[in-house]
């Protein structure tokens, strides 16, 4: 089974712009008939691979490491010196390269710890990275970094603590290494133009040379030989995406349309739900609404702008009565893709237990990994379980400066 990880969104053909963000299957699924088809196609494709073994040409599985930050780097196509940045550096509207460590401090001196790993990054990366080439991924330790007992290291880059025993090749690589990035993109185009940029994912990994300096952590994922899910967990999965179907096969025209005049308040309040860990109800996203677009009204100050902005909230507030309906049908189908979801992931996690050689903690208790990255006819979709790793992504300090 072809695997990769990447940081590219569900429009794959976009380019690296669109890399910034990776979307969960339930949450395309409400906003258009498309996203559905493609978030019940992506399960299905999972479910099948859990159950024999393997995967289709046109589905791959990548185990979502929880890394940072995320390094761009390479050597430019035009003048062969070889670049470090961050993503965001790297593909914003000026992109900010750095080729030398002075060029580091200049652009990322403002965050200490960030620049410092770029400055690991530039001093070890040259000795693994192939001559030609551009690519992108998780800087996810550092001597500075590193935790070890008599038995084990263990390292921490984000939220998640990852461990190796000190006795296997893993742990070997880790303990002598400077530092360790896990790489799952290409990239192509002109750096110094980042519209010109396209990212896919890095399949090949061969061409990256050897090195003590640099412990290559690898992203794949693998799949069972034995379905690891129960007769009941197989049928319920059978369920949630027939009763999705179900409702989505009897939506109006306008369904989508109408759900997305809310778009923004509908995702930050599965958001905000998450967090919370409350069950989404048509009542909630009411007052979420009402919440969000109060706030607005409360920021300006004179009589006509407040009047302007409480008529929208109530033009807003009123959309949703007229339409709850709607909206019900919306988190009926989202609750059924993420159950499936849910399901599904617990079986790729219980495939990664004897093939793994990271295991992962949270808050000292283990965990199973962040979650998969899918492609699946040409997008890309995250699979995670929200209400254990989003939420404590959503509610941790945010360590790095973009």
């Amino acid at each position: 089974m072809k695997t990769f990880l990447s940081f590219i969104s569900e429009e794959a053909n976009s380019g690296v712009a669109s890399a910034r963000h990776q979307d969960h299957p339930e949450d395309n699924a409400v906003h258009s008939r498309e996203g559905f088809s493609h978030a019940v196609s992506t399960l299905r494709a999972i479910h099948k691979g859990l159950k024999s073994g393997n995967t289709d040409s046109d589905t791959h599985v990548s185990t979502k490491l929880d890394g940072a930050p995320a390094i761009v780097f390479g050597h430019h196509p035009k003048t062969g010196k070889f670049f470090v940045a961050t993503k965001h550096a790297a593909f914003g509207k000026t992109p900010k390269l750095a080729t030398t460590h002075e060029e580091i401090e200049q652009h990322f001196g403002h965050s200490p710890g960030l620049a410092q790993k770029l400055h690991h990054a530039l001093d070890h990366l040259p000795k693994v990275t192939p001559k030609k080439g551009m690519f992108q991924g998780d800087y996810m330790h550092d001597e500075g970094d590193r935790s070890q007992t008599n038995d084990e290291v263990s390292f921490k880059p984000n939220t998640i603590r990852y461990h190796v025993k000190k006795d296997t090749e893993e742990g070997k690589k880790a303990v002598r290494s400077r530092i360790g990035i896990a790489v799952h993109t290409k990239i192509e185009g002109n750096p110094d133009n980042s519209s010109t940029l396209v990212a896919s994912p890095l399949t090949d990994h061969s061409t990256f040379k050897k090195h003590p300096d640099v412990h290559m952590v690898s992203p794949e994922a693998s799949m069972p030989k034995k379905n690891p899910l129960s007769k009941e967990e197989n049928q319920a999965v059978q369920d949630h995406l027939s009763k999705a179907e179900e409702i989505h096969n009897k939506l109006s025209p306008s369904h989508h349309e109408i759900i997305n005049r809310h778009q923004d308040h509908f995702d930050t309040y599965i958001n905000k739900t998450v967090r919370t860990g409350e069950k989404p109800t048509t009542e909630g996203l009411r007052k979420h609404i009402q919440e969000r677009m109060q706030k607005e009204v409360d920021k300006v100050s004179t009589p006509a702008a407040k009047a302007r902005k409480t008529e929208s909230m109530n033009a807003a507030l009123a959309h949703h009565d007229a339409h709850q309906k709607e909206f019900q049908h919306a988190l009926n189908i989202h609750h059924h893709i993420q159950a499936a979801k849910d399901i599904l992931t617990k079986g790729l996690h219980r495939a990664q237990e004897s093939s793994n050689p990271l295991q992962q903690s949270l808050d000292s208790k283990k965990t199973d990994p962040e979650g998969y990255v899918v492609q699946h006819k040409g997008r890309i979709v995250k699979m995670v379980n929200r209400a254990e790793f989003s939420q404590a992504n959503f509610n941790k300090p945010k360590d790095w400066v973009k």
